[in-house]
């Protein structure tokens, strides 16, 4: 049952009584009340007790009424919607949880990597200056590279010296 539309007087129960009971076995259902009375009270307790969408009274034309049974129907699909989307919701969120993890993993492990790389270039940096080896190294076009003080040293270059020399210049001729 999606939409309950019931009297309030009927034989045996009110249909405040119904709703009510209904509304504890069935919450999603939607309910409207009938009467041929106007009491506010009645519409009162239908809302609170009976959980209503609707409280017509029978005065009104079958239109109204199937105007508001239409539009139980459409907050009944919306409703549906809703539930819908919020699983869809629930279900994106646990991907993005999920998602995140995996990258704060990533980020540790980089940073860790990263960490190790920079203890691995100062020791290579110590040993290649700490070395008796006078050490350079040039690219395919002849371009100094890189260059060790000890090479300095050995043969009496400046710094400033090598960055306008190439390779082919410091190699003796013969």
């Amino acid at each position: 049952i999606q939409v309950l539309v019931a009297d309030q007087h009927m034989p045996g129960m009110t249909g405040i009584e119904l709703m009510e009971y209904v509304s504890e076995k069935y919450p999603d259902v939607i309910k409207i009340i009938l009467s041929a009375y106007d009491d506010s009270q009645i519409v009162i307790d239908a809302i609170n007790k009976g959980k209503i969408q609707s409280y017509l009274l029978k005065s009104y034309a079958t239109e109204e009424i199937n105007i508001a049974i239409k539009n139980a129907l459409e907050t009944r699909d919306l409703r549906e919607e809703n539930h819908k989307l919020i699983d869809n919701l629930s279900i994106a969120n646990k991907e993005l949880k999920r998602r995140t993890r995996l990258l704060e993993q990533d980020i540790k492990k980089r940073k860790k990597t990263e960490k190790e790389l920079k203890i691995s270039e100062r020791k290579y940096q110590e040993l290649v200056e700490e070395t008796r080896t006078g050490i350079m190294s040039h690219d395919r076009d002849g371009n100094i590279l890189f260059f060790n003080n000890r090479f300095l040293q050995l043969f009496g270059y400046r710094p400033e010296d090598m960055k306008r020399l190439s390779f082919d210049e410091l190699i003796h001729p013969d």
